[in-house]
This record gives C-alpha cells, sequence and structure tokens, in this order.
C-alpha cells in the first residue's frame, strides 16, 4: 500500500470516534433542550373566540395550530464557494435532511458537490445542529469532511450557515438566500439560493 493511501486510511480512523463523540453530544444537547423547552410559550400558537350566541357569552380556548414541529426537512441549495486565498470562486449543490425535534431543534446529515476546476467534482459531508430562533430564519452548525479524493486529501472545516426561510402557500414550501462559511485549514464561504420542504 502507498504511504498516501495509509496516511489517508489513519486520518479516516483518526476522525471516527470524534464523530461518534460528537454525535452523542448533539443528540443530548438536543434531546435536554427539547425537554426544557416545554415552559417556553410556542409563536405557532393561536388563539380562537368561541362565541355562544344566544347568551352572548365569549370563551376563548387556546388550539394548537403548529406550523411545522416534528419532523423530516428536506433542502436543495444552489451556491457560489469562493476561497479568498486562491480566489477560486466553486459552483456548489447542497442537499440538507434533517429531522425537526421540535419548532426549534433539528439535527441532520448535508452533502454537497462541489464543482470544481477541470471538470472535477468535490464530495463533502456536514452532521448539521440546526436551530430555528424565529420562524423565518434557521441556522445550521457542525463538523464538514471534504472527503478525499486524488486530488485532495481529507480536510475537516467548522460549517456556519444561515437559511432566511420564505414560505410558499400553506404547505411546508419555501425559499429564500443562504450564506455561510467553512472554517479548517483554509477558510472559504458561500452564499446562494435554497428551496426546502418540511413534511
Amino acid at each position: 500500500m502507498d504511504p498516501v493511501s495509509l496516511q489517508i486510511k489513519k486520518q479516516k480512523r483518526s476522525i471516527i470516534p470524534g464523530i461518534l463523540l460528537l454525535t452523542i453530544i448533539l443528540s443530548t444537547s438536543c434531546r435536554s433542550a427539547y425537554k426544557n423547552n416545554d415552559h417556553r410559550s410556542d409563536p405557532h400558537l393561536e388563539e380562537e373566540v368561541v362565541n355562544e350566541g344566544f347568551d352572548n357569552k365569549h370563551i376563548t380556548e387556546k388550539e394548537e395550530k403548529h406550523t411545522g414541529g416534528a419532523g423530516l426537512e428536506l433542502v436543495i441549495s444552489e451556491t457560489l464557494i469562493h476561497e479568498p486565498d486562491s480566489g477560486n470562486v466553486d459552483p456548489s449543490t447542497e442537499i440538507h435532511l434533517t429531522y425537526w425535534l421540535d419548532h426549534y431543534w433539528a439535527l441532520g446529515l448535508g452533502y454537497s458537490f462541489v464543482f470544481e476546476e477541470e471538470g472535477r467534482v468535490g464530495d463533502e459531508l456536514a452532521f448539521l445542529l440546526s436551530h430555528k430562533p424565529w420562524p423565518l430564519l434557521t441556522l445550521n452548525v457542525g463538523p464538514s469532511f471534504a472527503l478525499p479524493d486524488s486530488e485532495h486529501e481529507l480536510e475537516v472545516s467548522a460549517y456556519f450557515e444561515g437559511e432566511l426561510n420564505i414560505k410558499i402557500g400553506k404547505k411546508g414550501l419555501h425559499t429564500g438566500p443562504v450564506l455561510g462559511s467553512l472554517i479548517g485549514k483554509e477558510f472559504r464561504w458561500f452564499g446562494g439560493i435554497h428551496i426546502g420542504y418540511e413534511f
């Protein structure tokens, strides 16, 4: 086995325990955040007034009409990735699949195809922790791994991304701009547009 392949194999083995540990920490944190979230008021709750008619009494009831919540979400983004050191700008397609634990927290995976010079395609995998502080904004963070190929070694980066979610109709369809960065051996930032659907 040649030295480069051996080095890549060693790097893969050395990051697997870290990935497992990070996954356990993130799932534990999300689970406790989910349990502690019960006391917060839900911005998606609506109040309805029911009129009893003949004696003019009004009864106020709170009905939980959630616009979102636990469930899957699929997001596809078209972005441009800029690397300031080299000046390269590469188009990419990102696919995120996340599972929302509630209205505020989700865990997921991201996979990116980066269309590099000379027809090469780079593959990147990200483990995501998503947070929705407001219905219009989703924040995604986590480790990102640029997978090794004939041109690149394995590269680990910190992934930060924000999405503005503009609803389309009354179903779970949404779109909007995306802006983020990858901070690792090299700094890269990206921007583009996404379309997503909450199942």
